[in-house]
């Protein structure tokens, strides 16, 4: 599931032309729509969250926004090369936007992988015959 399509970049962005002939084309906008879905999708699944996210409608709604901003940087990335350009504020600023929403993102109604209680919790375990012994120890 897409969380994010073209018209969503488009009306992010309605003073940049997206078209077939346009730099990024609607191939190269999309490409980066998948590739910034990859990322949120890998981030989520580091969290805990089993991905895709599919259900919640306000999980949803987040992941729109966190997409389009993330793809909105990379399209003006592609578009304006230079610092001092039109579009590095733009950019810096989508840029920004999807760096906070990611580092702090929470989906209220998605789901979690995660059990109530982490494999790992109370701390490691040992096996009382160890795989790895020096001959010496037995």
């Amino acid at each position: 599931m897409a969380y994010a399509a073209l018209h969503d970049i488009r009306s992010e962005m309605p003073q940049l032309p997206i078209h077939e002939q346009s730099k990024p084309s609607i191939r190269e906008v999309e490409e980066s729509i998948l590739l910034i879905e990859s990322y949120v999708n890998a981030v989520l699944k580091s969290r805990g969250y089993t991905v895709p996210i599919t259900g919640g409608v306000e999980s949803l709604k987040i992941l729109r926004k966190l997409v389009r901003h993330g793809v909105a940087a990379q399209v003006l990335r592609q578009t304006h090369t230079g610092i001092r350009d039109q579009g590095a504020t733009g950019r810096t600023e989508h840029q920004r936007i999807f760096d906070d929403m990611l580092a702090n993102l929470y989906l209220p109604d998605a789901t979690s992988g995660l059990t109530e209680e982490p494999f790992f919790a109370g701390g490691p375990t040992y096996d009382e015959d160890p795989v790895f012994a020096r001959e010496d120890e037995y």
